[in-house]
């Protein structure tokens, strides 16, 4: 299973600036914008 994970496409989230799988990048992006705020000043 591990090795499955690995060989994952992924795609950097403009939000939060994380790879996520691609399986998983609409729900997380969904809740990333809604849940998680970046700072304007740092961009962190």
């Amino acid at each position: 299973m591990a090795e499955f994970l690995e060989d994952q496409d992924t795609r950097l989230c403009d939000n939060c600036k994380k790879e996520i799988p691609v399986s998983n990048f609409t729900i997380h992006e969904i809740h990333c914008q809604r849940n998680i705020g970046v700072c304007p000043v740092c961009k962190e």
